[in-house]
């Protein structure tokens, strides 16, 4: 009796133990470390800004875009356009779940019929998210930044982030916009002493 006890016994103790191993090994071979956020340096852009010069289907295209957004109520759901890296056409940023709101049908047949490629990116966030921060200092007082003060605001569509000028750049002024307007943020050099956002 005690042998047949012991080899049901000893089949489980082991199934348990391999278990218990495999689960540690699953969760090293799954486990990534997070990556590194963007040092204080790499968060500042330069000043000058790159311009791409459309052609003129490219430019028509980029119209039809513009003018499914005309309604600042649809600024929920996209987050601007750019340009494809060859300037042959123009990327859509909107959120997910696009599809199935009043922009849908709009943006399905403005890639249809124009005259240069349109597509669709889906990112993280709106245009409305990425600038609530800003929206919610309005009718406050002027906020110093580690003694920068905020020029404008914008959105950059290809980092799907906001970008925030500021009088001063330096470690401690990129910190202090970072602290208040979260990670999804970028600064640039400004000159202005009063806040204009950039729509």
């Amino acid at each position: 009796m005690r042998s047949r006890r012991w080899w049901r016994v000893l089949p489980a103790a082991l199934l348990v133990a391999l278990s218990v191993g495999c689960a540690g090994q699953q969760d090293d071979v799954t486990a990534a470390p997070s990556p590194e956020p963007p040092s204080w340096q790499e968060r500042v852009l330069p000043d000058e800004r790159t311009t791409i010069r459309p052609s003129p289907e490219v430019a028509a295209a980029t119209e039809l875009v513009l003018q499914v957004f005309a309604d600042p109520s649809r600024d929920a759901i996209w987050a601007k356009y750019h340009y494809t890296d060859g300037g042959d056409g123009v990327v859509v940023n909107l959120v997910a779940g696009w599809e199935n709101t009043v922009v849908g049908p709009e943006i399905r047949r403005v890639i249809a019929t124009a005259p240069a490629p349109v597509e669709v990116r889906e990112v993280e966030h709106s245009h409305d998210d990425l600038m609530q921060p800003v929206f919610d200092l309005f009718g406050e007082e002027p906020r110093s930044f580690a003694g920068a003060s905020m020029t404008t605001a914008s959105v950059d569509a290809e980092r799907n982030a906001l970008v925030v000028g500021l009088t001063r750049v330096d470690e401690e002024s990129v910190a202090a916009v970072t602290e208040l307007f979260g990670p999804d943020v970028y600064v640039r050099q400004g000159v202005q002493a009063t806040l204009a956002p950039a729509w």
